[in-house]
């Protein structure tokens, strides 16, 4: 039997709190459709959901993306119920990882290590567990955190690091160069909507939009401009801006906010 391509659809409308899996899982067209047909051409068939061999996005980044949009757009403790941040080894005092390094730790507490010659990296951190609780040993630490996590998204924590910093230098109002975005993000007077999902009917065509946060005058998109060259930013913009084609998603994000 084959497996469906996409989810069943859902109704045009407009949808809060959609989550990301659900909104990719429609047979719809968005503005990374659009860029990248204007770029490829047919080609744009190879990077679609049509094409059964194609390589999906790694995990690791989609879930800095949307972490990315938590911390920024809904506030630290939305990313904290959301996602789970992986531990951080150098965090522990006196941990061991490998089965050697176990067998060490054992002998040392003075634990008689006889019959457990053929014992798996899963059984002696078992035997951590069971009479070295007090010894941090990651397979176990690596175990209740993967418990506690559930389905949550994971995040790492040199990620985790990084997303606190860009939360903290954006809202921080002891600085004086963050005005603007401190009174888009954290001082406007109404709570603005943020991960709008817009699905329309379009000529025939299923479309699709989803926004960052919108303003009744502005849309804020988070990662669509940034100065990965290096270069003066003053430099970068036209190239990125013609490059990626984003004078395609605003115009198309113009539309899908006229919809809405």
């Amino acid at each position: 039997m084959t497996e469906a391509l996409f989810d069943p659809p859902l109704a045009d409308g407009v949808y809060l709190g959609l989550s990301i899996e659900a909104y990719f899982g429609q047979e719809c067209r968005g503005s990374s459709d659009w860029m990248t047909i204007h770029k490829r051409k047919l080609g744009w068939w190879w990077s679609s959901p049509y094409n059964p061999h194609r390589k999906r996005e790694k995990t690791a980044a989609l879930n800095y993306g949307s972490a990315l949009h938590s911390i920024m757009l809904e506030g630290l403790d939305a990313y904290r119920r959301a996602f789970a941040v992986q531990p951080d080894p150098d965090d522990f005092d006196g941990l061991v990882k490998t089965v050697k390094d176990m067998q060490l730790a054992m002998a040392k507490a003075g634990f008689d290590l006889k019959g457990t010659s053929g014992f798996d990296k899963s059984q002696w951190a078992r035997e951590m567990r069971e009479n070295l609780p007090e010894v941090p040993c990651w397979p176990n630490i690596e175990a209740a955190f993967l418990a506690e996590a559930g389905d949550r998204p994971i995040v790492t924590a040199h990620d985790d690091r990084m997303l606190r910093l860009m939360h903290k230098i954006a809202v921080d109002p002891e600085r004086a160069d963050n005005a603007h975005i401190r009174r888009l993000l954290v001082e406007t007077e109404s709570t603005p909507l943020v991960e709008v999902t817009v699905f329309a009917t379009v000529n025939g065509i299923r479309r699709r939009w989803r926004f960052d946060r919108m303003f009744p005058a502005l849309t804020m998109d988070l990662k669509s401009l940034g100065n990965w060259g290096g270069r003066p930013l003053t430099y970068e913009v036209g190239e990125v801006l013609a490059r990626n084609g984003w004078d395609i998603q605003r115009a198309d994000y113009h539309e899908g906010r006229e919809h809405a």
